[in-house]
């Protein structure tokens, strides 16, 4: 996203709480954390209409970014393809970084013991709300489906049928 595009789209955005967190209300934009050194929660105007249990899912896992200070190592990385943009190990790196920190906030979300059926079904929601309306800042969801599916993957890891059998034999 160009940053003057973002700058402008930000101009509309209001300060308001949502279920106790102060959050800017976006037409359009988020969900998702702004700001490297100040962080700052966006949330677009349709996730007021989403019951309750699916709204504190969402604002948890913005929470879990500010909390971890996730913006900042992402800018940091990015200042690296920045810098050397003719680098794609760089850039691959950085990719890489961006799904690694999605998983590890996904996974400190769902240790609070929430539910990971419902949790998924929000990130579904969520990326086909952003992909319907063009919505601006989402980055976890920038990478497409492969990252959403390996995010969804991960926090339903496969177990092996048959142990005790396996083992047995």
């Amino acid at each position: 996203v160009p940053i003057s595009s973002a700058r402008r789209s930000s101009r509309s955005w209001r300060k308001v709480v949502v279920d106790g967190q102060p959050v800017w209300l976006a037409a359009a934009t988020g969900p998702a954390v702004i700001g490297a050194l100040r962080p700052s929660i966006v949330v677009p105007a349709w996730s007021l209409t989403l019951p309750p249990a699916q709204r504190a899912l969402m604002l948890e896992h913005e929470r879990q970014h500010v909390r971890a200070r996730d913006p900042l190592l992402l800018q940091s990385a990015a200042l690296i393809g920045v810098l050397m943009p003719w680098n794609f190990v760089a850039w691959w790196l950085v990719r890489r970084l961006r799904l690694a920190i999605e998983l590890d906030c996904d996974a400190r979300v769902l240790a609070g013991g929430r539910d990971s059926r419902a949790y998924g079904n929000l990130l579904l929601d969520v990326c086909e709300r952003r992909l319907r309306s063009g919505a601006l800042l989402a980055p976890a969801l920038f990478e497409g489906t492969s990252s959403l599916t390996r995010r969804i993957l991960a926090m339903h890891p496969r177990r092996p049928r048959f142990v005790r059998a396996r083992v047995t034999l």
